[in-house]
């Protein structure tokens, strides 16, 4: 298994988030990627771990402090920094400079200057397809996604349950070495809960509404619905612990690292 890095930029936004996913190869990695990713993201450059350096493989080179961490990123070990730079091989550099992409490069460049020169008459407004586009993308995002985000969140943490089962550290393995055990902990079992909620969670809405004279109808949809939005400030609770945690871990390597103590 090879972990594979995918730089994302969503519109609007200055900074590039840092997509990591354990796959056995670049494709299959590309199609989870393409799954988590939210609308107006994209991708502007793809990298695979080599040692501890991220080599692009396809797309552009990145600074590391444009970076910062994807929600939707699997586990990656201690030693494995998912934030650093991404730098292109030779081989890389070579098939980016070559005259047919710079010749691609260069029409692709005229097209949009030829675009930019397109004169604008003062006062015109912007024609109707774009406001058009942009109401339906606000409906698909502020609408929309509320009824399918819940689905992608369990979704999620499935798919990372059955992987760390898979993996040689568990759940269950918890790292000896850190000064916050117990956030360690509940970061890795707000999957567990956030999976279970939509198992359990019936069976006890379907018991709480046989428990009158007879079935009661508006209970039991009434259980269902929270149950099904139940996950997503489940997810918004795990992601403000992860965002936590991360500073202090981060503090924690900044006082080793201060004091000039080798970590255990």
């Amino acid at each position: 298994m090879q972990y594979f890095r995918f730089l994302t930029k969503i519109s609007g936004q200055a900074h590039l988030r840092a997509l990591v996913l354990q796959s056995s190869n670049a494709s299959d990695a590309g199609k989870r990627a393409k799954e988590l990713l939210v609308a107006n993201e994209k991708i502007l450059s793809i990298n695979v771990l080599k040692g501890s350096t991220w080599l692009v493989i396809k797309g552009v080179e990145v600074k590391g402090k444009t970076i910062q961490p994807h929600d939707q990123s699997d586990q990656v070990p201690e030693d494995v920094d998912p934030l650093t730079d991404a730098l292109m091989t030779e081989q890389t550099r070579e098939s980016t400079e070559s005259p047919k992409v710079k010749m691609e490069q260069t029409k692709a460049g005229q097209t949009e200057s030829e675009e930019s020169a397109e004169p604008v008459s003062e006062g015109k407004e912007a024609p109707m397809p774009t406001y058009l586009a942009a109401t339906i993308e606000a409906f698909m995002v502020c609408v929309v996604r509320i009824f399918t985000i819940s689905l992608s969140i369990w979704k999620g943490s499935a798919h990372r349950l059955a992987q760390k089962q898979n993996d040689d550290d568990a759940y269950a393995t918890l790292r000896t070495d850190t000064e916050f055990p117990v956030f360690e902990w509940m970061k890795a079992s707000w999957d567990g809960v956030i999976f279970l909620s939509w198992i359990v969670m019936p069976w006890i809405i379907i018991f709480g509404a046989n428990m009158g004279y007879r079935f009661d109808w508006s209970t039991f949809w009434a259980g269902m619905i929270a149950t099904y939005f139940m996950v997503i400030p489940l997810s918004l609770t795990k992601e403000a612990l992860v965002l936590i945690l991360s500073i202090a871990l981060n503090v924690e390597r900044i006082s080793y690292k201060t004091s000039g103590t080798p970590k255990k």
